[in-house]
């Protein structure tokens, strides 16, 4: 894949990353979602389904770390007050 990477990349004349969407962390494939551009897709079908089954990976995921988040942003609060955790 790198030597993909280093092609493309002389192609366009601009530093990329390529990832493989089909097994990155979803925090990863969201970011491509909101963010990225579409180069290729052969069938639309297959790119709808495939965007839908991500977005729901990764909103599983935020409630899965959803504990954890409100625990650090706690005392993150309290700390900030000067009252140990």
């Amino acid at each position: 894949m790198s030597r993909l990477c280093e092609d493309l990349a002389d192609q366009l004349d601009r530093d990329i990353d390529l990832i493989n969407l089909r097994t990155c962390d979803p925090i990863i494939a969201m970011q491509v979602i909101r963010n990225g551009r579409l180069a290729f897709a052969d069938q639309s079908d297959d790119y709808h389904q495939f965007v839908a089954r991500k977005i729901s990976e990764y909103i599983d995921f935020k409630y899965s770390r959803k504990p954890a988040e409100d625990h650090l942003v706690d005392r993150r609060i309290v700390g900030t007050r000067g009252t140990k955790p």
